[in-house]
Parts: structure tokens; C-alpha cells; sequence
């Protein structure tokens, strides 16, 4: 873009959102993916502040609007839909839980980060401002690893990444 390839600006221009007619140019690639990259650390009560850091400093290198999102919310109101219907709460394995337990409310948070990403990438470029429509891909990262008290059964966590689609006019 810095070499003024007039395809490549063109392109730049109307990926990030720029009206007809603009005479944009990204100062850096960090302004340009602050346009086109949203990302999101989706934590809880169990993360850690180390992966929140990780997350940040991240997203700060490479310039993408990033977001810190609590989902202790959404993980607490499911948990309670069952407890209403059967009056029992289910506890992570750290706080005396079985192992069916812990495996249902990780995959209650997975799942809500899944279902939040969805939320984000069709709102976020409307929160931003942008008038000339698109939405975001979901792209999703996953810690995966076998649990060995469950005999083998995985648990991931998803850690979705959003990046701008261009829309035809």
C-alpha cells in the first residue's frame, strides 16, 4: 500500500469500509487491521490474567480492535435454567464437582464464546460506524487437550477471532 499500487489501495479502501471516492491510506498495517481484524478475550471467574495479557498485548501488536468480554453472565443464566428445573447446582471439579460436571459447565463457556462471536461479528461493524454494511468471519482458536480423569475425553475452548468480509455494493 505504501508503494501507491492503486489496485492495492483500491481494494485496502474497500475492505476497510471506505466510501467511494476516498483518498485513505493506512499509515501502517496496524491502522489497517484496526479496520478490517476484531478480536476478543472471552474470560470468566477461572481465567487467568496471564492469557488476558496475552490476549491484549496481541491484539495491540498487530493493531486489531480488540474487546475484553466477560462471560461469567451468560455461563451463570444457563447454569440456572437447569438449576430451576433440577434444583441442583453443578460445581467445576475444583470446588468438589464429578467429572460430568466439570466437563458440562466448560463446554457451557465454549459454547457461549461461540454464540457471543456470532453476536459480535453481525454488530460490531455497526457499533464501529461503518455505513456501508459487511459483517465479520468467525474464526475460532482452541486449547485442546485430553483430560486424563475422563478417560480420554477432550475439552476446547474456543477463542474466536473476527476479521471484516467485504460486502458487494
Amino acid at each position: 500500500m505504501q508503494q501507491g499500487n492503486e489496485l492495492v489501495l483500491q481494494d485496502a479502501r474497500r475492505i476497510a469500509g471506505e466510501a467511494d471516492g476516498s483518498g485513505w491510506v493506512p499509515a501502517t498495517p496496524q491502522e489497517f487491521a484496526n479496520r478490517i481484524f476484531c478480536t476478543t478475550y472471552m474470560g470468566s471467574k477461572n481465567s487467568s490474567s496471564e492469557t488476558r495479557n496475552r490476549a491484549n498485548d496481541l491484539a495491540h501488536d498487530i493493531g486489531a480492535y480488540h474487546a475484553n468480554v466477560d462471560i461469567d453472565g451468560i455461563t451463570t443464566a444457563i447454569v440456572n435454567v437447569f438449576y430451576g428445573f433440577s434444583r441442583w447446582m453443578p460445581r467445576f471439579k475444583s470446588s468438589g464437582g464429578s467429572i460430568a460436571e466439570n466437563l458440562a459447565l466448560q463446554n457451557i463457556q465454549a459454547r457461549s464464546r461461540m454464540v457471543l462471536a456470532y453476536l459480535f461479528a453481525q454488530l460490531v461493524p455497526t457499533f464501529r460506524g461503518r455505513t456501508s454494511g459487511g459483517s465479520l468471519l468467525v474464526l475460532g482458536s482452541a486449547n485442546v487437550r485430553p483430560l486424563p480423569e475422563s478417560g480420554g475425553d477432550i475439552f476446547s475452548a474456543a477463542t474466536p477471532l473476527m476479521y471484516h468480509v467485504a460486502s458487494k455494493k
